[in-house]
């Protein structure tokens, strides 16, 4: 079964800076109307791409997207 990451309290200024810390590369951010965020980068050389939903009580999901490398974000999330 996947794991999930859901309503998670996480600073969210720290993700990048974290993600880079832990390794990954050719990160990306693009950020939507809404505040909600998608990251791609390449992970121990592997694609990734999350998922954040900013929730409106101030918890985080990180979300997978379907056609991407499942082990790479769990790794990542």
């Amino acid at each position: 079964m996947p794991k999930e990451f859901k309503s998670l309290r996480l600073n969210r200024d720290k993700i990048l800076p974290c993600l880079e810390a832990s390794g990954a590369t050719e990160l990306n951010v693009h950020v939507e109307a809404n505040g909600n965020m998608v990251l791609t980068g390449v992970w121990e050389g592997t694609k990734f791409r999350v998922n954040v939903y900013l929730k409106g009580d101030g918890t985080t999901t990180l979300g997978h997207a379907s056609g991407w490398d499942r082990p790479a974000f769990e790794s990542v999330a």
